[in-house]
């Protein structure tokens, strides 16, 4: 695996699909079960649950949701059915 950091972004090359799907398996649990509505805090935070510790502002939940649904499209496109 290769991370590359730009100016535009960072980029993962040569990742493996076993690595792929750890990452996406990792990241859309937490997306699903650990920040939802009712952990949205007054000040616009989202405090993860009990099981999972990790505070994530309203910009960076949006962005881990939209990172969720689109590596998902991607890794579904490759995967063997």
């Amino acid at each position: 695996m290769k991370l590359k950091i730009t100016k535009k972004g960072v980029n993962f090359t040569d990742l493996t699909i076993d690595q792929a799907n750890a990452i996406i398996t990792v990241v859309t649990t937490a997306d699903k079960r650990c920040f939802g509505e009712l952990e949205k805090q007054k000040n616009g935070d989202y405090y993860s649950g009990e099981h999972f510790v990790c505070v994530l502002s309203s910009k960076q939940r949006k962005a881990l949701s939209v990172f969720c649904k689109s590596f998902t499209k991607q890794l579904n496109k490759i995967q063997p059915k």
